[in-house]
């Protein structure tokens, strides 16, 4: 079930292309059996669909499910027999907190598992300055400006959002007349075009112009907010938005048009128009966070390379915020190493002098490990949600942490008392940022409207293995050399061999592969040296190009499976392939980067 009809035709065409992709693991009975038996529809069809005369289906799966509260849905709740339904959403709380109709969560994960699991690609966030947010004809030539500029380097295919549909068409004029002004551009003006709900710039369907807009590898297209939802084309690597970024889920929503990963894409960007004095700014910390950004915490990363370390960087962070000092001592012992380590800083009253709160104020500090991370995740997200408004959070802290398991315990020390500690700092701090005052200690810390609260800072300590030294000198020269460090030190086991592919015109392009990968990786390197031993020079390169041709391989990047040919020859691979290998080190499969 879908609302929009590109929705439908993607969702299908998504179908189809998995069913294609793996021939030789599919039946093709098989395959056209399953297309017959799933309907993609529209959410207006559902009341026929689901009438009490209509054959039942087995399971309902409902797309971009945050809708799920609207009229239009009823049908699915409202059906006159028992039936399972299946809502999918990667934005699952909806902006007026009405419920969706969901019984239990199924499966979740975060930004962060999908960037690690290569499905999705972490953006680079640029700021673009502005004035204010009233996009005068000389604010949006500046937005030309910078458009002509970066679109002819990193900026290769670009989806720009307007503030509001009026301002969709002026965007569009404006950059058109701008490229038209420069002659040699990598785009075009036929490059550029706009979509709203009443129509594009190609004068076509909106379906059939997204279609052609995709198959072009370099694009601008300007939009509003229809494009924030279910529009999918991978090849984007760059959303600019136009307006004050005051919502982490709108946030989120822009950033999830450029981050799917695509081949032939090295990198995406997230470009925020930015002006401090006027709103709330996420920077890309904020995509790795599981915590609500409502009382906007400060966020902090620190990443430690053992467990000496992780402790003397807890220890460290504690004592600047003058945490006490038996209390630094007990977080330091408790603290699990290479697991779940983040510490919720709370503020404590303070009626000092603004300019001497940052070396002057005391804290208080919830320590969150894999044991306590979803209890405090849930009490905190869900005060948030509530609008945490409440002076004497004991009651909301009773209830809640009587289904989490939680007892009501004033003992110093204990969790409940923590929490109702935190809950108090949350209040404070909504106090703070949405006024007015709130408690007379508001006025002696120094907060800066639309900057983060000086109530809350949430630190994240991650592990970061020792880069080998062998490692680091092979990616040399690698342009990923940054994520594949990255992604190493997060867990080495998960590799057994690094290779580096030479690219067109200079440097490397570095994969890690998991155990069965590399050992994916050998059997065609030695399958190709079969073929082409006895064969005569004239015919290597066809019969290796026959060969790359029939290769199929799910676990092998096809990039890397492609150019197979530098790794032929027993002075290439040594040249090109480092096993990671470790005595007695079980490596676990996992997928390529």
């Amino acid at each position: 079930v879908t609302h929009r009809r590109n929705l439908r035709k993607q969702a299908k065409k998504e179908l189809q292309k998995l069913l294609n992709s793996q021939p030789d693991r599919i039946d093709a009975r098989a395959a056209q059996a399953l297309d017959g038996r799933v309907d993609f529809v529209m959410v207006s069809e559902l009341k026929e669909l689901l009438a009490p005369s209509a054959v039942a289906p087995l399971l309902v799966i409902v797309d971009e499910a945050h809708h799920a509260a609207a009229p239009s849905y009823a049908p699915v709740f409202d059906a006159p027999y028992p039936g399972p339904g299946l809502f999918l959403t990667a934005t699952p709380n909806r902006s007026d907190a009405l419920p969706i109709g969901i019984d239990e969560i199924a499966f979740t994960i975060t930004y962060r598992e999908l960037a690690d699991r290569g499905v999705v690609m972490t953006p680079e966030f640029v700021d673009l300055p502005v004035a204010d947010f009233e996009w005068r004809d000389d604010q949006v030539q500046e937005l030309a400006s910078f458009m002509v500029v970066h679109a002819s380097e990193k900026f290769t295919k670009t989806l720009v959002l307007a503030p509001r549909v009026e301002r969709v068409e002026e965007f569009y004029d404006c950059l058109v007349a701008a490229f038209s002004a420069v002659p040699g551009h990598p785009l075009d003006p036929d490059d550029v075009g706009y979509i709203h709900g009443s129509g594009n710039s190609l004068h076509l369907d909106n379906d059939d112009f997204l279609d052609l807009f995709a198959e072009k590898p370099r694009a601008i297209i300007v939009s509003a907010k229809i494009l924030l939802e279910g529009f999918d084309d991978p090849g984007v690597n760059t959303v600019v938005m136009t307006y004050p970024s005051n919502s982490l889920v709108l946030l989120m929503q822009a950033a999830g048009r450029c981050v799917r990963y695509d081949a032939a894409k090295e990198n995406c960007y997230v470009v925020q128009s930015r002006n401090d004095d006027l709103a709330y700014h996420f920077d890309q910390r904020w995509l790795y966070q599981e915590i609500s950004d409502y009382l906007r915490p400060e966020i902090i990363d620190i990443d430690y390379a053992s467990e000496d370390d992780l402790n003397a960087r807890i220890g460290d962070v504690l004592a600047r915020h003058r945490v006490d000092g038996d209390r630094i001592l007990s977080a330091t012992r408790v603290t699990p190493f290479g697991g779940t380590c983040r510490i919720l800083l709370y503020g404590l009253p303070y009626a000092g002098a603004p300019a001497d709160f940052g070396n002057t104020s005391r804290w208080g500090f919830f320590l969150e490990t894999d044991a306590s991370s979803q209890a405090f995740r849930h009490i905190f997200n869900s005060f948030c949600a509530q609008g945490a408004d409440l002076s004497d959070p004991s009651d909301f802290l009773t209830r809640e942490g009587v289904r989490l398991g939680i007892p009501k315990d004033l003992c110093k020390g204990s969790m409940w008392r923590e929490l109702m500690n935190v809950l108090t700092a949350c209040h404070l701090a909504n106090s703070e940022i949405r006024g007015p005052g709130g408690t007379s200690q508001t006025s002696s810390r120094p907060y800066r409207p639309h900057g983060p609260t000086t109530w809350l800072k949430y630190v994240t300590f991650r592990f970061r293995a020792p880069l080998d030294t062998r490692l680091a000198d092979f990616l040399e020269g690698c342009y990923n050399r940054n994520r594949a460090v990255s992604l190493y030190q997060q867990d080495p086991s998960r590799f057994a061999a690094a290779v580096k592919m030479p690219i067109p015109y200079e440097g490397f392009e570095a994969f890690l592969l998991s155990t069965d990968q590399a050992a994916t990786l050998d059997a065609h390197i030695e399958s190709a040296r079969t073929l082409l031993r006895d064969a005569q020079p004239e015919r290597q390169i066809n019969k290796l190009a026959g060969y790359l041709a029939e290769a199929r391989s799910v676990d092998l990047p096809v990039r890397l499976l492609l150019r197979m040919e530098a790794l032929l020859t027993h002075a290439g691979y040594e040249a090109y392939v480092l096993p990671l290998h470790q005595p007695n080190q079980e490596v676990r499969d996992d997928r390529f980067i």
